[in-house]
């Protein structure tokens, strides 16, 4: 059968009419549809009517509400309504039931799209390329709805927005985008702008992986959130590459850890400063543009996501 906790569904309905400030807050994961049991949906939709209204929620004007939808006596009438508040000792957890519907609502929706992509799979017609898609896409959806964006305060905002402001202004670069933090291409491209492809050609030996690391480290530095798929060299490599960038120490001195004291103490802070940029490698060798794209909206999922690079891109099986 399907997932579902009686207890937490009408716990988080009870807690609710104990103190009705607590709607606000579970409603903003919480929706009807969530609850398993259709009265308990009604009475939810119920709550959000009464809250969109200004209205105060208590028995009398749920019950009143539960009429005017014509499901009054549907959900067992005032007695039922009276029988949730009795049998609630608390509001105190009126989230933790709330986050116990919520997942056994996640439970729910996963088994059915797992039906409809067990449906997508057994369709001989279609090209598997599209199968995948679509069964990531409906996989998605039932993710998707877990992130929810929350009020940024004020100061936060502000915080966020003064370092990038200082940081353009230092670099005098009027770059709107992501900012490469190369001053002159930042005024040509006005930096990296969302949705933008750029392919960056150059004969072999003529530094463009230096030039992308160093293009990474740079948005990291201002915040940026950076993606690289390196099917040439591996992670190590590359982050032997960026700490001799970072530090000035040559490649082969770091390669064979003959560091003298002041290297070893620029190395040192060097690894604590780059350690906190938002800096995420895959190696996988001949990676698909479908895999990649997985991977990337698994990223933005999780971490936001501002500058994706490919190192490099005729290595890519299609």
């Amino acid at each position: 059968g399907a997932p579902f906790s009686q207890e937490a569904e009408e716990a988080v309905i009870g807690s609710v009419l104990i103190d009705p400030s607590a709607y606000v807050s579970i409603a903003a994961f919480l929706k009807p549809d969530d609850f398993f049991l259709l009265r308990h949906q009604y009475i939810w939709q119920a709550f959000t009517r009464l809250n969109e209204r200004a209205d105060p929620i208590d028995l009398i004007t749920l019950a009143e509400e539960l009429e005017n939808m014509a499901v009054l006596e549907n959900i067992g009438g005032r007695a039922y309504l009276v029988q949730l508040l009795n049998n609630t000792g608390t509001s105190v957890y009126a989230e933790v039931y709330g986050r116990l519907v919520e997942r056994t609502s996640i439970r729910r929706k996963l088994m059915i799209t797992a039906e409809e992509i067990k449906k997508l799979a057994m369709d001989e017609a279609l090209n598997i390329d599209s199968v995948i898609g679509d069964a990531e896409s409906k996989l998605f959806a039932v993710t998707e709805t877990q992130v929810q964006r929350d009020f940024v305060p004020m100061w936060d905002a502000l915080s966020e927005y003064y370092d990038r402001m200082e940081y353009m202004l230092q670099n005098s670069s009027d770059a709107a985008g992501v900012p490469t933090g190369y001053r002159d291409l930042d005024a040509l491209l006005g930096g990296f702008q969302k949705s933008d492809l750029l392919i960056f050609a150059g004969r072999p030996g003529m530094g463009k992986t230096s030039w992308l690391l160093t293009t990474a480290m740079n948005v990291a530095r201002v915040g940026g959130r950076v993606a690289i798929f390196t099917m040439e060299m591996g992670v190590e490599q590359m982050v032997q590459r960026m700490m001799a960038m970072e530090t000035g120490i040559n490649v082969q001195k770091l390669r064979l850890a003959r560091l003298n004291p002041q290297e070893a103490a620029r190395f040192t802070e060097a690894v604590g400063r780059i350690s906190n940029h938002s800096i995420f490698i895959d190696d996988s060798p001949a990676i698909s543009p479908m895999e990649m794209r997985t991977k990337c909206r698994r990223l933005k999922h999780e971490f936001g996501l501002d500058l994706v690079i490919v190192d490099y891109m005729q290595l890519m099986n299609a």
